[in-house]
């Protein structure tokens, strides 16, 4: 997390750092191993096509000699997979979130790095999504409802309810602490 540390304040201590849940891993290896799959039946159903006939065995079906043009549909379909792949683990490990004791910061990208930060008294309210696996694998999407700026939308982060709850914990403390000054 050290793209966030850089950038704090002197008067501004991290509270919580994270980054996305391990399921967007897990979705890229899915999608590799659904399309490689897919490749591999429209491969092996345009070779049933070639012959004329459909085979009674497994075991009946040939393949002919190594060549590009027959193997492409499946080999097209796993370099699909394989992108979607490295594009899922790439925004693993690209991105943070942070809260700080008083903004919240979302980095993404590794090359082309986006920012997003935010003061806490632009915050009015957090909405929780767990989707349909949110609550079994604990991880969730937050949506930040802000005034006079857009809304920020969180990408799946584990535990979202810890998140909400030292964010709502932090923005207490600041108001707390400007009510003090006055």
């Amino acid at each position: 997390m050290a793209f966030v540390e850089r950038i704090l304040s002197e008067d501004e201590e991290l509270l919580q750092s994270q980054k996305l849940h391990w399921i967007y891993p897990l979705t890229g290896l899915l999608a590799m191993v659904a399309f490689s799959l897919a490749g591999i039946m429209i491969t092996l159903g345009a070779n049933i096509y070639s012959h004329g006939h459909m085979p009674q065995n497994i075991s009946d079906i040939q393949f002919p000699v190594f060549s590009v043009a027959t193997y492409l549909p499946a080999l097209l379909f796993a370099a699909a997979g394989a992108v979607l792949f490295l594009i899922y683990v790439l925004k693993y490990l690209s991105t943070e979130i942070s809260i700080t004791t008083k903004r919240i910061i979302i980095k993404k990208g590794l090359i082309f790095v986006d920012v997003f930060e935010m003061d806490f008294e632009e915050i009015k309210g957090e909405d929780i999504d767990y989707g349909y696996f949110g609550y079994l694998f604990n991880y969730g999407s937050l949506r930040l409802d802000c005034r006079f700026i857009k809304d920020i939308s969180v990408p799946a982060i584990g535990d979202p309810a810890k998140f909400t709850r030292i964010l709502n914990r932090a923005r207490a403390e600041q108001i707390s602490n400007v009510e003090k000054l006055l």
